[in-house]
């Protein structure tokens, strides 16, 4: 019996644990965009050093260009390979790798090495977010707080999300939006247990943010922007479709850069150092503002009233401009992150979104000049469906987007500008941009909670097959060698067609009296009412009719096709067929079945019955074996035609 007080007790300590949690991410992240920023300053300012040393040097600052990113990725490369193979990439991948296979257990070197490493890679100029390894060096702080306090898996996943949740609120200063990210993409199961210290740990690091660092502002600053006329509705609509394109153009080039540069058989360094130069050559070729994680840029689309007051020559220029700078992006961030550098993907996502969201804008603005629409309304709306859709998290957008900005009234916007992205990259392409490199490690990507599963698998496929029955004119005399000869604690009671009639137990048996035996049958003595439920039923509602009715077994049972409605008995669900369902449950692999399979419903009117062999001659009459094989049931009704043609 569970101890009530000790379970309060470990609650009080894992949220304890996520208020440490939430201070740590704060400050850690705090940290990290200093560092990063400072980093920044010394190659790529004004006031860097080689502008110091070299004044107006055209020669020398395109060296430094070129040559700072190729260094960085050589860095990298050397660290990644010696310190933490976990550094690599994107790290939400890693931290869901984790989550899944490792009871979400990390070597403590991770988030160190995530740390220093992805200051690096952004600080040099390679482009990545600073986002993602902020959650996973949270994440890692959770994990690490587990393990020395020797959680259970999923009280340290739990940690886990919390710490990348904490992470994120730090980095955004929105509270809800960073909980509902971990909840969102990292948590398999929600539960309250779970989602109170993911609360707790990023309210904790806004309180930090704003009484110890004084930081009461995102990394960029949302306007707040309105919709004015309803065929603005429709303008929405159609840019969430190609945002789901630009998003896919996105995550394929990331997964295609992944793909070639693990291909080629050299040092890991050399390929980071490759990915370095080219993202030189093409930051030359473009601007430099599209190193790093580019926030300048982000928050320049956002001000939409800078793209108001320009001729349609000159719009038309911009509009090119922009949305070359969106593809140049894609490549510096697939090269980048794809030739093995740490870093993250929000922040890149978000300036494509709101890049192509704001170019879309300034086509309308001269389309329609009559209703003087903004711009940047079109970017917030472009900047959050692109990492919605891509991240498969539009929860998180709507609410990050909205508590940045301080406007509720885009919530209806966000949610259905959001909603079209997530559905259009949901059909374009299967895997969201942190399960695709998961399939390489062969983890499943789908995850769902115990209930879900047991909510999706029709109890058919886990209870016995096979019934033993007795006849309801059965002396009650020979049950006593019955529940010896087949080992059962109850038999369901039938009559010479098989329709159940009642169930018959042992304690049945004992509560009768014993001196009419003689003359009782077991129509005599059993219950009468029984409580069934047919083969399509699911598990968790087969449990379910089991707990509500405190019964240890429920017979399953299919209609005779009769007017009587008489059921006849194919299978039966007991308390062992539970254990052994979630005792295989990692193991099942939870599939649609085709739709012939689905059409399979209640109506199997042959039984396969057979007489049990015994040690016992006298009882050949008395007791019968019902099967249900279904594969040859199936067929038997296909070929019948008996399939229910409505549904």
């Amino acid at each position: 019996m569970i101890n009530p007080y000790l379970h309060t007790r470990k609650e009080i300590k894992i949220n304890l644990y996520a208020i440490i949690i939430g201070l740590v991410a704060s400050l850690t992240g705090y940290l990290f965009r200093t560092l990063v920023d400072d980093l920044d300053e010394v190659f790529y300012s004004e006031n860097s050093f080689i502008n110091d040393v070299f004044p107006n040097n055209i020669a020398l600052h395109t060296l430094v260009i070129i040559l700072v990113p190729t260094i960085g990725g050589l860095i990298v490369g050397f660290g990644v390979y010696y310190i933490s193979e976990e550094a690599k990439g994107h790290g939400i991948p890693n931290v869901m790798k984790s989550m899944h296979t490792e009871g979400g257990k990390m070597e403590p070197k991770v988030p160190i090495a995530k740390f220093i490493l992805s200051i690096i890679t952004i600080g040099s100029g390679n482009s990545a977010g600073s986002e993602g390894p902020i959650a996973q060096i949270g994440a890692g702080l959770g994990s690490t707080l587990g393990q020395r306090y020797k959680l259970s898996k999923g009280e340290i996943n739990i940690l886990v999300a919390t710490g990348a949740s904490a992470g994120i609120a730090a980095v955004f200063n929105a509270p809800l939006g960073g909980a509902l990210f971990g909840i969102e993409i990292l948590l398999a199961s929600i539960t309250l247990r779970s989602v109170i210290p993911v609360i707790v740990g990023c309210a904790t690091a806004i309180a930090t943010n704003d009484l110890v660092l004084n930081n009461y502002q995102s990394v960029f600053q949302v306007p707040k922007y309105n919709i004015h006329y309803p065929i603005e509705y429709g303008f929405i609509l159609i840019l969430g479709g190609i945002i789901a394109i630009v998003g896919m153009i996105w995550q394929k080039s990331l997964e295609i850069a992944e793909e070639k540069f693990d291909g080629w058989n050299i040092k890991l360094w050399y390929k980071t150092a490759l990915g370095g130069l080219l993202s030189g050559i093409l930051l030359k070729i473009s601007i430099s503002d599209l190193r790093g994680s580019s926030y300048n840029l982000i928050q320049d689309a956002l001000e939409g009233e800078n793209y108001t007051d320009l001729t349609q020559n000159a719009a038309m220029i911009l509009i090119i401009t922009l949305m070359f700078f969106v593809f140049v992006k894609i490549a510096l961030t697939s090269l980048s992150l794809g030739s093995g550098q740490s870093g993250g993907v929000f922040s890149p996502s978000l300036l494509m979104g709101a890049m192509t969201g704001v170019s879309f804008g300034i086509v309308l603005h001269f389309i329609f000049p009559s209703m003087n629409i903004n711009p940047g309304l079109y970017a917030v709306l472009g900047m959050a469906s692109l990492f919605g859709g891509v991240a498969r998290a539009p929860l998180t957008m709507v609410i990050i987007t909205t508590e940045m900005s301080g406007e509720y009234g885009l919530f209806t916007p966000l949610m259905l500008i959001i909603a079209v992205s997530y559905l259009s990259h949901n059909y374009l392409l299967k895997e969201s941009i942190y399960t695709s490199p998961l399939v390489k490690y062969g983890v499943s990507t789908h995850t769902r909670t115990i209930d879900d599963v047991l909510n999706f698998i029709p109890v058919r496929e886990a209870m016995a097959s096979s019934v033993v029955c007795v006849y309801e004119d059965t002396p009650v005399s020979m049950l006593s060698d019955i529940f010896i000869c087949y080992h059962h604690l109850g038999y369901l009671v039938v009559d010479k067609d098989y329709h159940i009639k009642g169930i018959v137990t042992l304690t049945d048996l004992r509560l009768a009296k014993i001196k009419d035996k003689e003359k009782l049958f077991v129509r005599d003595i059993m219950t009468k009412d029984v409580i069934t439920t047919n083969p399509n039923s699911t598990i968790k509602e087969t449990i379910d009719l089991m707990y509500r009715n405190g019964i240890g077994r429920v017979p399953i049972a299919i209609n005779s096709g009769k007017a009587n409605k008489e059921l006849i008995p194919v299978g039966i669900f007991t308390r062992s067929d539970i254990m052994k369902t979630l005792e295989s449950i990692h193991k099942l692999h939870v599939q649609e079945h085709n739709k012939s399979i689905k059409n399979f419903k209640k109506k199997i009117t042959e039984p396969f019955i057979t007489v049990i062999p015994s040690s016992f001659p006298d009882l050949q009459d008395k007791v019968v074996k019902i099967e249900y094989d279904w594969i040859q049931a199936y067929q038997k009704v296909v070929e019948n035609n008996q399939l229910d043609s409505d549904e």
